[in-house]
Formats: C-alpha cells, structure tokens, sequence
C-alpha cells in the first residue's frame, strides 16, 4: 500500500510546457471568431436579409403554420446563407443541443428555395444562387419537422 501511495503523490498528469510559437499558432487560427463579418448579432437585417416582414414573429414564406423561428435563428440562417455566397461556399452549422439546428436548416433550404422561386418569378434566365449540396444530420426525434 506505501508504494502505491508514493506513485500518486507526483502529478496524475504530466503538465505541458506551451511554447510561444503554439499560443501565437493558436491566435492566428481562433481570429476569424472575432471577426464581425462572421458574427452577425443584427436580428432585424438578418429578417430584412432573408425576407422577414416581421421580426417580431420572425416567419418565413413556406414555413409551417404552427411554426416560428426563435430570435436567435434568422440571425443563424442568414450566417448561412452568407458563409455560402462567400469564397467559403459553405459552413458547418454546430450549435449546443436544442437550440433549433434542425429548424435552421430547413430555414436555411427554405430561403434558398425561396430566392430560386422569386428569380424564376422575375423570368429570369439562371435562377440564383446555383443549388448546392447539403447535408442534414437528424436525429429521428426531429422527424416530425422534417416530414411535413
């Protein structure tokens, strides 16, 4: 038993010595989270963005009767629907748990549909923006919003 004792009196995990080359490694690869074009917080030009007439009862043209977006979401869909239209042509939507990716998803689709649907209205000759692929990872809780 004193043997095992003296075994753990030291620390249980090595401590790592970080260099100054890892931390400005580091502040070089975290500065786009500071960048206030990837950080959207407007709520009204996100709704006036994706055609929103409301943002108090923020609602989408295609959404479901029942449903409506939570105030954070346009703001997520427009974040989106940006990073797509940008050189990044796309993003990863990852968010904590139930904070409505499933929701933003499909308003992010809808919007999109949504444009190719009022372009085609216009008579335009190539409806804008190209479709693009996506993926939808749901858990099957979640169908009920996907099936109607």
């Amino acid at each position: 038993m004193a043997r095992l004792y003296r075994s753990l009196r030291g620390p249980l995990t090595p401590i790592l010595q970080i260099t100054a080359e890892q931390i400005a490694a580091f502040r070089e690869h975290t500065q786009w989270m500071d960048n206030p074009a990837y950080q959207p917080q407007n709520h009204e030009e996100a709704c006036r963005e994706l055609g929103i007439p409301n943002p108090e009862q923020p609602r989408m043209d295609g959404l479901l009767d029942n449903l409506k977006f939570e105030y954070h979401q346009p703001t997520a869909i427009c974040a989106l629907t940006r990073f797509e239209d940008s050189c990044v042509e796309g993003g990863l939507l990852a968010e904590d748990v139930g904070l409505g990716k499933s929701v933003e998803m499909i308003g992010h689709l809808l919007h999109r549909s949504n444009q190719r649907r009022d372009a085609i209205d216009r008579g335009d000759d190539a409806p804008n923006p190209k479709a693009l692929p996506t993926m939808i990872d749901c858990d099957a809780s979640e169908s009920h919003n996907t099936m109607a």
